[in-house]
C-alpha cells in the first residue's frame, strides 16, 4: 500500500498537482528574492594576492520563506575597493542581477607578508615593478641588430654589447611577452626570462624593452616588462577592413566597440579588439608567473608605440584621438582588474609619437594628425605623456637610416627604450 501511495505522489508531483518540496511554491505568482546571505568566501589575503571569490556561496531567501543557492550568473561581485598593494580591510559588495537593491557585503583583509616585522606595511623585498609595452612593429621589435652601424662599421649587435655587456648577457629585469600571433592561432606558452637582445620579432631584432631594462636596473628597480605587440595593427579599423586586421585582429577596446555598436555597426566579435584582449591575457598570466616565483607584481607604467598603421588612412587618422582616449581609460581599468592593482588606473601612460619621417603614409599630413592627436591625448589625460621621436631618423630624404623605411635602427630603438623608462620613472616621483 505504501508503494502505491508513493507512486501516486510522484505522479502528482510530475503534473504539478502537489508540491513535493518546500522550495517549490504550490500556487500563485513565482516566488521572489527578498534577501541574500553570504558564506564560504575567502576573507584573508596576503599582500600581493589577486582577489578571488573562491568558495563564495550566495543563499537567496524568497518571499515565501524558502531558500536556495544562487548560481554565479545570478549575482555580481564588486571588488573595486580591493587593493593588493596595501594592507588593510576592504568591503566587497554582492548584488543580485535581477534586483540590485538586494545586496550584501563582506570584509576582506590584506595582511603583511611574513616575515614583515612590526612595521607599518608589508615587506618590500619581493615587490616587483611591472611595465607594459604594447603597439605595433616599433613596439614589437623590428630593429635589426645584424645591420651595420654606419658610424662604427660594426653591427648594432656589437655596438650594443660594447656599450653595455648586459645587452648581450641579460639584465636582472624579467621579461614576459609574445609578438605577432596570428588570429587563428592560440597564444603560445610564455615563460619568464631576463631581458637581453633578441626579444623582438626574432633573435636578431630588438624592441624598446632593452633600453628600458638598462634604465630600470641602473635606477635600482626590481622590475619586469610585459609585452604584447604585432606589426601593422590598427586601433581604428574596428570593422577589420584591412588585411592585417583580418590576420591579427585590432586594438579596439571595449568602449570603442560599444561606440561602434551604438552606431548600428556590428564588428567581428573575434577580430575586433583581439589584440587588446590578448594584451590583457599577457598581463594576467605574467602577474601569475611572477607570483609563482615569490614576487608581488605592482604595475607602474604603460608604454604605447602605435599609430603608424592608422596614419595610412585619413578616416582612421581623424578618429585616432577619440579612440586613443577611450583605449587608455579602458586599458588602465582592465589591467587594474586582471593584475589586482587598483593603482594601475592612474599610473604613467607613455606614448611614443610615431616618426614624422617613417614611410607609413602617402599623405604626410595624416602622420602629422596622428602625432598631434597623441599630444592632445596626453594633455587631456592625467599622468599621460608623449615621447618625441623626430630626432631618431628613419628616412633622411631618400636615404634610409632605419632598419628599413618603417622601423628605427637598433641604436635609436635602444635610445627610445631608455626615454620610455626615464619618463615613466620621472612621472612616479
Amino acid at each position: 500500500m505504501k508503494k502505491w501511495i508513493a507512486t501516486i505522489c510522484a505522479l502528482l508531483c510530475m503534473f504539478g498537482l502537489v508540491a513535493c518540496s518546500g522550495d517549490v511554491p504550490t500556487t500563485g505568482q513565482p516566488s521572489k528574492p527578498v534577501s541574500i546571505a553570504l558564506s564560504g568566501q575567502k576573507t584573508d589575503f596576503i599582500y600581493g594576492d589577486r582577489f578571488t571569490t573562491a568558495g563564495l556561496k550566495v543563499k537567496v531567501t524568497l518571499d515565501d520563506g524558502n531558500t536556495r543557492l544562487a548560481r554565479a550568473k545570478e549575482y555580481t561581485v564588486d571588488a573595486g575597493a580591493y587593493d593588493a598593494t596595501k594592507t588593510g580591510s576592504y568591503t566587497i559588495a554582492v548584488k543580485l542581477v535581477a534586483d540590485a537593491t538586494i545586496a550584501a557585503t563582506y570584509t576582506v583583509t590584506v595582511r603583511k607578508t611574513p616575515p614583515s616585522g612590526d612595521g607599518d606595511g608589508p615587506t618590500v623585498n619581493n615587490i616587483i615593478d611591472v611595465y607594459i609595452i604594447a603597439g605595433q612593429s616599433n613596439a614589437e621589435g623590428s630593429s635589426n641588430i645584424t645591420q651595420v652601424d654606419p658610424q662604427s662599421g660594426s653591427t648594432y649587435r656589437s655596438v650594443l654589447a660594447t656599450a653595455d655587456r648586459r645587452n648581450a648577457d641579460g639584465y636582472d629585469v624579467r621579461y614576459f611577452g609574445a609578438v605577432n600571433v596570428l588570429q587563428d592561432l592560440d597564444m603560445p606558452k610564455i615563460s619568464l626570462q631576463n631581458v637581453k637582445m633578441g626579444l623582438g620579432t626574432n633573435a636578431d631584432r630588438i624592441g624598446p624593452e632593452l633600453g628600458m631594462a638598462n634604465v630600470l636596473q641602473d635606477n635600482g628597480k626590481t622590475a619586469a616588462i610585459f609585452k604584447y605587440a604585432s606589426g601593422g595593427t590598427f586601433l581604428c579599423d574596428v570593422n577589420c577592413q584591412v588585411d592585417v586586421s583580418r590576420a591579427q585582429g585590432t586594438w579596439a577596446s571595449p568602449s570603442i566597440l560599444a561606440k561602434q555598436k551604438e552606431a548600428g555597426l556590428t564588428p567581428d566579435e573575434h577580430l575586433a579588439g583581439l589584440m587588446y584582449r590578448r594584451l590583457c591575457y599577457v598581463v594576467q598570466e605574467g602577474c601569475a608567473a611572477l607570483r609563482e616565483i615569490g614576487y608581488i607584481p605592482v604595475v607602474k607604467g604603460f608604454i604605447w608605440m602605435q599609430g603608424e598603421a592608422d596614419s595610412g588612412d585619413a578616416q582612421y587618422a581623424n578618429l585616432y584621438e577619440e579612440y586613443l582616449n577611450m583605449f587608455i581609460a579602458d586599458l588602465r581599468a582592465d589591467v587594474a582588474r586582471v593584475a589586482g592593482n587598483p593603482n594601475a588606473q592612474t599610473c604613467p601612460f607613455v606614448i611614443g609619437k610615431i616618426s614624422p619621417n617613417g614611410w607609413y603614409s602617402g599623405d604626410p599630413s595624416a602622420i602629422a594628425r596622428i602625432r598631434d592627436a597623441q599630444d592632445r591625448v596626453a594633455a587631456a589625460n592625467e599622468n599621460v605623456y608623449t615621447i618625441d621621436t623626430a630626432d631618431l631618423i628613419i628616412n633622411d630624404g631618400n636615404t634610409c637610416l632605419g632598419s628599413d623605411q618603417w622601423h628605427f635602427n637598433a641604436r635609436d630603438m635602444y635610445t627610445l627604450g631608455k626615454r620610455f623608462a626615464a619618463k615613466a620613472l620621472e612621472a612616479q616621483a
